[in-house]
């Protein structure tokens, strides 16, 4: 019999990869109110609240001035279930979308590794920022393997081998 921890971790790793390949797999990190707006277009009408006190990991695709659509029409509430429970979004024929500043990730570099943000989605872009300490950035844009994010005050472009949209694990 597999342990309930081993088959969480397995079941976490599976969607991991499965939202990766569909989109970029996010948490909800927004701490200015008590809830964050789930909206039916960029800017739009308010469709839903989510409790910013609640461990929220969704996917979201194709940004546009500054919103993220969200791939489908559901969320994993993490602190619910388990591993997970998944929860509908109801209210919207036109999809669902969330603003970058209140989506982030978790960086990889648990063992001390120094990211580097970039002015540009480049390897050879002038180096604008760089942390050895776990952080989570803002989520702003994506161009190929390449994520805009935003630490703090600090703009730049990292490689996505950094990103990890697990709460619950450090992705390794």
């Amino acid at each position: 019999m597999i342990k309930k921890s081993l088959l969480t971790f397995v079941l976490l790793i599976a969607a991991t990869l499965y939202c990766s390949a569909q989109g970029i797999g996010v948490v909800i990190v927004d701490k200015d109110g008590p809830f964050t707006n789930i909206r039916n277009a960029p800017n739009g009408k308010i469709v839903k609240k989510i409790a910013t006190d609640k461990t929220v990991g969704l996917v979201v695709t194709s940004p546009k001035n500054g919103w993220w659509r969200i791939v489908g029409d559901s969320y994993e509430d993490y602190d619910i279930g388990d591993p997970s429970e998944e929860v509908k979004l109801t209210g919207s024929k036109s999809g669902y979308w969330i603003h970058y500043s209140c989506i982030g990730f978790f960086t990889r570099n648990y063992g001390g590794q120094r990211i580097t943000l970039r002015s540009a989605p480049s390897s050879k872009a002038k180096a604008v920022y760089s942390f050895t300490t776990e952080e989570t950035p803002l989520l702003m844009d994506k161009k190929g393997s390449w994520l805009k994010v935003k630490i703090g005050t600090h703009i730049g472009w990292m490689e996505d081998e950094w990103w990890c949209d697990n709460p619950l694990t450090n992705c390794c």
